[in-house]
């Protein structure tokens, strides 16, 4: 992921982990990055359009912001981190459940 930059190489190195998780498992990604004076903010969108599934990583500054999508229904859940390494555990955890 060389679209990733950021300050600390252990946050870039678990980013690089959860992208390459849901690349192996055949989800495409658009990413988007915005900068401003005040704050520096990273979108992460992953998607599966044969089981049309999308996971939404939104970084702001140092907060993670998660949305999964609940099963059988077309809503999503939206959840506040503060730490990249939940991140990658709860992505872990609904990937593969």
């Amino acid at each position: 992921m060389t679209f990733f930059y950021y300050k600390d190489d252990n946050i870039k190195n678990i980013m690089k982990n959860i992208h390459n998780i849901f690349i192996d498992n055949k989800y495409s990604f658009k990413f988007k990055k915005i900068k401003s004076d005040f704050e520096n903010e990273h979108y992460f969108i992953y998607y599966n359009p044969i089981i049309n599934e999308l996971y939404k990583i939104h970084i702001l500054n140092d907060i993670y912001f998660v949305s999964i999508p609940l099963k059988k229904c077309n809503y999503y859940y939206t959840t506040k981190f503060d730490n990249i390494y939940k991140v990658y555990d709860y992505i872990n955890i609904h990937l593969f459940k």
